[in-house]
């Protein structure tokens, strides 16, 4: 929680400076029970992601991940539904990532769908069901200080987003 609170401070900063407009999508839920003043409610879907909105005219979405981990990251901490809907923003243009934070490192990166993707498929076939740490270190984007759009710029320019449009 600590962590998407950090997140939710950096988006309030960017839309106080005019910067990007993103917002931290409600969890769907349904009522169940009410009595007097107190509701009972459940989840009554699967979310998809947690934060979207726009940067710089590009529409960016992303969730916001965390693992005690310090050697590798846990696909099983990536929903099915997850993956599929960060690969359909990015087939249709938008920026689509992952933010990890490894907690007892203090560290924390964009993971590019292009690179879950690589991991997911891997793990569909038998593969690897993590994506290492080292990875991380190589491949990913650094964030510092929680300000994520700096990371996110590198991202775009790295995998050349918008060339095909």
């Amino acid at each position: 929680k600590r962590f998407e609170t950090r997140i939710e401070e950096m988006n309030a900063y960017y839309l106080h400076k005019n910067i990007a407009v993103i917002h931290k999508k409600p969890t769907p839920m349904r009522i169940v029970n009410q009595k007097g003043g107190i509701l009972t409610a459940v989840f009554s879907e699967a979310s998809t992601t947690d934060f979207n909105g726009i940067y710089k005219g590009r529409y960016i979405d992303f969730d916001a991940k965390q693992t005690s981990i310090k050697t590798s990251f846990p696909l099983k901490n990536v929903g099915r539904h997850q993956y599929r809907h960060l690969l359909s923003i990015r087939n249709h243009g938008g920026v689509a990532f992952l933010l990890v934070r490894f907690s007892k490192l203090e560290e924390v990166y964009v993971l590019p769908i292009e690179i879950l993707s690589r991991y997911w498929e891997e793990a569909l076939k038998g593969g690897r069901k993590s994506i290492p740490y080292d990875t991380f270190k190589e491949e990913c984007i650094s964030v510092k200080d929680y300000d994520y759009l700096e990371a996110v710029e590198q991202y775009i320019a790295k995998y050349d987003y918008f060339k095909e449009f």
